[in-house]
């Protein structure tokens, strides 16, 4: 019961990471294409993207695995 526990709140985590940083993602991109932010901000929202990936990956495995966000290993 308690991997299940442990997963599902990596899972949550995993999802108010993406709830969190893709709307800022998003509008700052559109803010970019709309001319109101200068040209140079896309290479900060593509590093913040990869790391949003990253973070929804790993995020992602522990869930799958059944380890809680903040523990390296299974309990």
């Amino acid at each position: 019961m308690r991997r299940i526990w442990d997963g599902l709140l990596s899972f949550i985590s995993a999802l108010i990471a993406v709830a969190l940083l893709g709307p800022v993602l998003w509008f700052a991109f559109q803010s970019v294409r709309a001319g109101d932010a200068p040209n140079w901000l896309y290479a900060p929202i593509i590093v913040l993207a990869l790391m949003l990936i990253l973070l929804f990956g790993a995020l992602l495995q522990k869930a799958l695995k059944g380890i809680s966000p903040v523990q390296e290993r299974r309990r």
